[in-house]
């Protein structure tokens, strides 16, 4: 199992374990800036543990043939009874964006114990309209037919995507970040950081929302929901899935998109710095 470990704050004697899961096509080196920011944070009224988890078939996680909630969430509940859990007298608080807020949340439901609070950040219980496929499949061709290789940094990437696959700015930067750290691996070529046949042969099991899986259940503890008022994931026609699922939810929007927690960065931990009261 792939993580790393930040500790923050670390004169507080008071220790909140975290854990902390990121988006498709993300892994945990996504949440780097986020954390420093927190780490900078002299108000906060906590030191954390913090958690950072490479999910399957993303970073050093464990790269698969199949790619689905099932798997993803049954290693998230591993992880934490097997590197959380025994370490510490509560259960975790985990923090989750987008794929890894999803996999959160069904954990939820499905194992309670396995959490103390739950953090989602852009994500809710229901079923996405939209896709990634064409971002995968230049993914895929890229690297098949040697181009990625051939590139020498993450601005070369993006600028290819823009110019060949007539991508936005946006789509061109989130794919390029999708590379493992040119820093890490010096003089090798540029590889994906994610295992791109897998993800785009089953990128569809992981925009719907397993309802039959989860029918019934539901999670007390407390929960906060972050949205950005720019993105539909959490859009308000969604809150009623989320009182459905989490009645005791607290939603909160934030101006924004799909990254709001980092676009509103200050914003985002003083909410987390409240919930964790």
């Amino acid at each position: 199992m792939s993580f790393s470990f930040l500790r923050t704050h670390t004169k507080i004697p008071l220790r909140i374990p975290m854990v902390f899961l990121h988006c498709l096509l993300g892994s945990r080196n996504q949440w780097d800036v986020f954390l420093h920011r927190l780490e900078k944070k002299a108000d906060f009224q906590h030191g954390l543990d913090c958690f950072l988890v490479d999910l399957p078939n993303h970073g050093d996680g464990p790269w698969q043939p199949q790619f689905n909630y099932t798997m993803i969430v049954e290693y998230i509940k591993d992880f934490i009874e097997t590197h959380v859990t025994p370490k510490y007298d509560n259960p975790p608080t985990i923090v989750g964006h987008s794929l890894g807020a999803k996999a959160a949340m069904i954990c939820a439901l499905q194992h309670p114990q396995c959490m103390s609070r739950l953090a989602v950040i852009d994500a809710s219980p229901t079923q996405y309209s939209h896709s990634h496929q064409h971002l995968l499949k230049a993914m895929l061709e890229m690297q098949q037919n040697g181009v990625l290789q051939q590139l020498k940094s993450r601005a070369a990437v993006a600028h290819h995507l823009k110019t060949e696959y007539e991508f936005n700015a946006n789509d061109s930067a989130f794919v390029a970040s999708a590379l493992r750290d040119p820093k890490a691996t010096p003089g090798q070529p540029l590889a994906w950081a994610v295992n791109v046949p897998a993800v785009l042969q089953h990128e569809h099991e992981v925009h719907h929302w397993p309802t039959e899986e989860v029918q019934g259940l539901h999670y007390t503890d407390p929960c906060l929901f972050i949205g950005g008022s720019e993105s539909s994931r959490l859009a308000e026609a969604n809150h009623s899935a989320v009182y459905n699922y989490f009645p005791f939810a607290r939603i909160e929007m934030l101006e924004g998109g799909h990254f709001v927690h980092k676009q509103q960065t200050p914003a985002t931990l003083e909410l987390l710095n409240e919930f964790l009261r």
